[in-house]
């Protein structure tokens, strides 16, 4: 395994705008939709290539090499952070999508080889510690809450966050409020690798979608954002 430093990332907020609205209940009467100004932020993407030179772990630099006449890789750090103070609507859900492409158009298409957090659950607090397999594959170090001396306290769970789409151009992450877990807080670390053919350059574009709940769900989606090229001289 072969520790990672993630970089300081410097959020900024999003600007969100209504997509839908999903009415419930039987009066039929609509509320104003919510103001999300200042409530979603995003740090990032920054990338990082990955190279056998830089590997720091003789496994994982031979594989590399042996990799390294088709694929180029690149580190991918973001954070995501929702907030709700007093009196606000709280968030039900919400995405933070990867949408990798070649500028070009031809060839292989990028994909996100891997990605980190794979799954938490309400009853999982995770230890940011990274590390890359040898094969580029993510872990982060994940202890469950109530553990004491190797003796775990059961009790039932949900899926908190969850990368979804793995091994494709329009990977993501989907976060979803618990019974015990609101989806609100500290920044929320996100990592991934992505994987493209070599010699070529990748754009990637990074989107948030966020629903709230006012009596009915209102969905956002954050305005289009300006692609992010990775390429072999990062």
């Amino acid at each position: 395994m072969t520790e990672i430093s993630p970089p300081a990332l410097d959020a900024g907020p999003l600007q969100l705008d209504l997509e839908s609205t999903v009415v419930r209940g039987s009066d039929g009467v609509l509320p104003e939709p919510p103001d999300l100004s200042g409530r979603v932020f995003l740090g990032g993407p920054v990338s990082m290539p990955i190279t056998a030179d830089s590997a720091g772990d003789p496994g994982l630099a031979a594989w590399l090499k042996s990799q390294q006449d088709r694929y180029a890789f690149w580190r991918l750090h973001l954070e995501a952070t929702f907030q709700t103070r007093d009196g606000e609507p709280p968030f039900e859900s919400a995405t933070v999508q990867l949408a990798l492409a070649s500028p070009d158009g031809s060839g292989e298409a990028p994909i996100t080889w891997s990605m980190a957090p794979r799954r938490l659950t309400d009853d999982v607090e995770v230890v940011r510690r990274w590390q890359l397999g040898p094969e580029l594959g993510l872990a982060d170090v994940t202890a469950t809450v109530g553990s004491v001396g190797g003796e775990t306290k059961s009790r039932q769970s949900a899926i908190y966050l969850e990368a979804v789409r793995l091994l494709r151009p329009d990977a993501g992450w989907e976060f979803r409020r618990t019974k015990q877990r609101p989806l609100a807080g500290l920044p929320e670390p996100l990592m991934a690798i992505v994987r493209a053919p070599a010699g070529g350059t990748v754009q990637l574009v990074v989107s948030v979608r966020a629903t709230v709940r006012e009596r009915q769900l209102f969905r956002y989606r954050s305005r289009s954002a300006t692609p992010v090229l990775l390429s072999a001289e990062l």
